[in-house]
């Protein structure tokens, strides 16, 4: 069975990953990065589908459109570029209402606003089920940050909490009360704009990313993409105490489940000691970038408990990944 980590491996293999000519970041980061006379353009695209992204049980057409924008933009914000423009591509099935159609554009339209982008084409297709396509331009804010910058002492910090869309999904499935800023989390996502701007301008940041299919696999990609390991605190982690109430109801760890949580759209950062007083007062800092372990299963480690006498304990990782 491939899973889209095959998918991107085999990408790259055969398109070619490494930068050259007008390409200054090819595959394998959030976002690419292309010379256009004398602009640097940064490019990325994502897609949402029906009943793997999103489920008309909980989600309104509007909603879809809103979380298509979003999830698209964070991409760009966990680079430190900031969106101008905005292509869209929705494949729509048998039946759809006009009124439908609108819903999706109006959802589309509001979150491009909140981004301060324009929405400027696309294309239409017919499709068993409803996906959408959003490919978001952007321009650089300060400088680029890639996931593959972490070096060893780098602190690791989180932009914002984690858990809440998983916290929401396990409350739908069951069919409990779902509060408003839960359902926001998981149903109208925000992407981390302002942070990713502010990210962007600092120099001390080394590596980021944004957090779409779970802390711990999107820690682990950093890793890898920066041939390093990380120690995480997970009692650091933040998590909201309306998150971690409804993982209780749901008779779950909340801590552990938000770890593996995805579409959370927060910043995974890493930053060069000395901390600024400006990041460390007001982001979380939840682990530290490790020396890489050669022959061991796992690029991520628990530092509040121990595996012997000197290492920590390896933590499992775990979230979100597509299988084909």
């Amino acid at each position: 069975m491939m899973n889209e980590q095959t998918v991107v491996n085999a990408a790259r293999k055969m398109f070619g990953g490494r930068a050259g000519g007008r390409v200054r970041v090819g595959i394998g980061d959030d976002a690419a990065v292309v010379r256009i006379g004398r602009t640097d353009v940064v490019l990325t695209i994502d897609s949402v589908v029906e009943g793997v992204d999103f489920d008309f049980r909980y989600f309104t057409w509007t909603d879809v459109g809103f979380k298509a924008v979003s999830a698209a933009v964070s991409d760009l914000y966990a680079c430190g570029a900031r969106p101008c423009a905005i292509l869209v591509s929705v494949g729509l099935p048998a039946g759809t209402r006009a009124s439908d159609t609108r819903a999706l554009m109006s959802g589309l339209r509001d979150a491009a606003r909140v981004y301060g982008a324009k929405i400027v084409g696309g294309d239409t297709s017919a499709s068993p089920r409803l996906f959408v396509d959003v490919c978001a331009v952007g321009e650089i804010a300060g400088s680029f940050k890639s996931r593959s910058g972490a070096k060893l002492g780098d602190w690791i910090f989180l932009s914002g909490p984690v858990g809440a869309s998983r916290a929401a999904l396990g409350l739908f499935q069951k069919k409990l009360r779902v509060s408003p800023a839960l359902r926001g989390a998981h149903c109208r996502p925000i992407a981390a704009a302002s942070d990713g701007i502010r990210l962007a301008r600092e120099p001390r940041v080394t590596a980021m990313m944004d957090v779409s299919d779970g802390l711990l696999i999107d820690l682990a990609r950093m890793c890898a993409a920066s041939r390093v390991s990380a120690g995480i605190f997970p009692s650091r982690v933040p998590v909201l105490q309306a998150t971690r109430d409804a993982f209780r109801r749901l008779r779950r760890d909340p801590v552990q489940e938000a770890m593996v949580g995805g579409e959370d759209y927060v910043l995974l950062f890493c930053v060069r000691p000395p901390v600024p007083d400006g990041l460390a007062g007001r982001y979380s800092c939840i682990g530290q970038i490790l020396p890489r372990r050669r022959g061991v299963q796992t690029p991520l480690y628990n530092m509040e408990r121990r595996s012997g006498i000197r290492h920590p304990a390896g933590i499992m990782v775990k979230g979100f990944l597509h299988r084909f």
